[in-house]
């Protein structure tokens, strides 16, 4: 059967920044692409990937057409340093290019375990992503939050929306923009931005940074997570219990951790080795209860704490 390939560049992508991310698989850009089967409505999606050392590593890729999921993988991609592997996704029904949106998401464990190691990328109608993250840290000092973030490479980028999540009306609210440092909204090398929130709630808050280029388009980071002021400095999980198999993990800070989620047999079901982040969001849990024990990476000072999904 012939295929005709259509190949679109992504912009040029290095994920090793620091070392909260320099166990983060990646994505050959360049070899990301759509394949046209003879049926002009069904497609696939293909790219190259490798890991930068072992360990346990994976991938997300999903695929929406109209907002509706169709497609779902988890790469184990585990070990194999820097052994380049291809993956082709099944077929899947797209009349319209237009109407394709694929999300790719490297992780530093198995089976997509916790929080991503970088931001998603997103090709939405057939275009590259416009911005490629690399690290976002939000911490508070007394009553002000300090948001820090990195991109790696920036493609017709206007600049960031920072958005805070409302809990009274559960939406996100932007509470203010920040231009690209970027010539022209392009660049190719690492650029460093800051904003300051001052934030003096006695509740954890949550933040985003939303990405918005020339032509509308836009991408969002990873949420990340404060402690309120004068809170406790523990660790929380919220919410919990969990209706849709996700928590959000909140420390104190971001001391490096080792990290393992139990069953309540005792099996291991995901774990994070060296996880240097406030905050962790953990998803795909089955309803049940979990055990979560964080130590410091000598395996000491161990904390648990319990997670509830679903009514049990």
């Amino acid at each position: 059967m012939k295929k005709t390939v259509l190949t679109i560049i992504l912009a040029s992508f290095c994920f090793v920044i620091s070392n909260a991310q320099s166990s983060c698989p990646v994505i050959d850009q360049s070899t990301f692409h759509f394949v046209d089967q003879r049926n002009p409505t069904k497609k696939r999606i293909s790219f190259s990937y490798y890991n930068t050392t072992n360990g346990k590593k994976s991938i997300v890729v999903v695929v929406k057409v109209k907002n509706e999921e169709v497609i779902n993988d988890v790469i184990n991609i585990s070990g194999d340093k820097k052994k380049e592997k291809r993956y082709t996704s099944d077929d899947f029904t797209a009349p319209n290019l237009a109407d394709v949106v694929v999300e790719i998401t490297p992780h530093s464990s198995q089976n997509a375990g916790g929080s991503a190691c970088s931001g998603t990328f997103r090709s939405i109608g057939g275009a590259p992503l416009p911005v490629s993250f690399g690290s976002f840290t939000a911490t508070r000092s007394h009553s002000l939050v300090s948001l820090k973030w990195e991109t790696l490479t920036e493609s017709n980028n206007t600049g960031f929306n920072i958005e805070r999540f409302n809990i009274s009306s559960n939406t996100w609210e932007s509470i203010a923009f920040v231009s690209s440092l970027a010539v022209s909204g392009n660049s190719n090398m690492k650029l460093s931005y800051q904003y300051n929130d001052n934030n003096g709630s006695g509740n954890i808050t949550q933040y985003r940074i939303k990405q918005t280029d020339f032509d509308g388009k836009f991408s969002y980071s990873p949420v990340r997570a404060v402690q309120g002021q004068n809170q406790l400095a523990r660790t929380v999980v919220f919410p919990n219990p969990s209706s849709n198999g996700k928590v959000t993990v909140l420390y104190p800070d971001a001391t490096a951790r080792n990290i393992v989620l139990f069953d309540m047999t005792g099996r291991i079901i995901k774990e994070w080795k060296n996880y240097s982040n406030n905050t962790l969001q953990v998803d795909r849990l089955n309803p049940g209860m979990y055990n979560l024990r964080s130590s410091g990476t000598q395996n000491i000072d161990a904390t648990t704490e319990r997670i509830v999904i679903g009514s049990i």
